[in-house]
């Protein structure tokens, strides 16, 4: 009896973790594109879309963006006073958790860091990632938590310089 009950329960677990994996990559996305020809594809209930933001009016989940031109040097000075604006902030509490990293994938450079902000009773993971074509970088970022690390990942890995 004992074996039949723990069978049960695996199968059970195999059932819900298959079925969260599926409704995943099931996610039906839209697509943003930019005038200036970038892109990203982002799940199709973010019904808000504005000139640097797409959200889901819902849930406040939000995926911010923004754009500028520079050299590679100018883009990670840049970064560094971002950084440093965001831990010097009194609204919240502000640490690093994932530092910069960066890596080339065809012709692009993506940074990417991570930084915990406390304030409100609340924890975040503030998630940003720069992608730069030596010329034009696109910066995406939000909060992990209302928006999910698997949604975020989506999207970044879906951009289109």
């Amino acid at each position: 009896m004992k074996k039949v009950l723990t069978l049960l329960i695996i199968l059970s677990m195999m059932f819900v973790v298959l079925g969260c994996q599926k409704d995943e990559k099931n996610l039906t996305l839209s697509e943003y594109k930019h005038g200036s020809g970038w892109s990203f594809q982002y799940p199709a209930s973010y019904d808000q879309i504005g000139d640097d933001y797409v959200q889901e009016s819902s849930s406040g989940k939000t995926l911010q963006f923004r754009m500028g031109e520079g050299s590679k040097e100018e883009l990670e000075a840049w970064i560094d006073s971002e950084i440093l604006r965001k831990l010097l902030a009194e609204e919240a509490d502000n640490s690093m958790v994932e530092p910069v990293t960066s890596k080339s994938v065809d012709q692009l450079t993506i940074y990417r860091y991570t930084l915990q902000s406390k304030g409100d009773g609340q924890v975040h993971m503030l998630k940003s990632t720069m992608f730069h074509d030596g010329n034009k970088w696109v910066e995406l970022h939000t909060a992990i938590g209302p928006m999910t690390e698997e949604e975020y990942n989506t999207i970044v890995d879906s951009f289109n310089f």
